[in-house]
């Protein structure tokens, strides 16, 4: 998915963390997260004769683009079974989801 090109991007709030354990306190920011979206295909699994054919869905992958020093970017793969042919049809899918 991230060969797929950047159709827009998705800012989201992320809530300020504060320290626990060996995992340092984070500030609260805004999230800025590329979208990408796919129709992929599945094969069948060969050990399960319940599949009798591929498996077609659509990928919406987000990730944060430029997260802070120290800080994993925020990543997001959804899979559905929902057409996704626009951003807008890749924002509501995720608006479903979150």
């Amino acid at each position: 998915m991230q060969r797929q090109p950047i159709m827009g991007t998705r800012d989201v709030c992320v809530p300020r963390r504060p320290a626990r354990k060996q995992k340092h306190a984070q500030p609260a920011r805004v999230a800025r997260r590329a979208v990408r979206f796919a129709p992929v295909v599945f094969p069948c699994p060969t050990n399960d004769p319940r599949f009798k054919k591929p498996i077609s869905l659509w990928v919406v992958y987000i990730v944060e683009t430029d997260p802070p020093a120290g800080v994993d970017p925020i990543a997001w793969m959804l899979l559905t079974s929902e057409p996704v042919e626009t951003l807008a049809d890749a924002q509501e899918r995720v608006d479903w989801y979150t």
